[in-house]
């Protein structure tokens, strides 16, 4: 919910009463070749009756292989640029 009032109808200063939910995953391979790879997916509800999703991935190599960064950077690159050619940059 880019650029909606979060907290329409709350008073400045005023706590905005939300729900919010999400799952977070890890992935520890025991190759040490292989990276650790990260998610996490959230939803966020305001009483005001906004509503959104966030969250985000990395991936955390014990040994560097540059083809490996190539690939996961690349991947995500291609499923934003099918958005906007602006959210990969923005979002990196």
């Amino acid at each position: 919910a880019r650029g909606v009032d979060r907290a329409k109808g709350m008073k400045p200063g005023e706590k905005v009463p939300f729900f919010a939910c999400g799952i977070s995953s890890v992935m520890h391979p025991r190759n040490p070749f292989a990276p650790t790879m990260h998610f996490n997916y959230r939803y966020f509800e305001t009483d005001g009756g906004v509503r959104w999703f966030g969250g985000g991935t990395d991936i955390t190599p014990s040994y560097l292989d540059e083809e490996d960064m190539k690939h996961f950077h690349g991947t995500y690159k291609a499923a934003c640029d099918k958005h906007d050619l602006e959210f990969y940059p923005k979002f990196k």
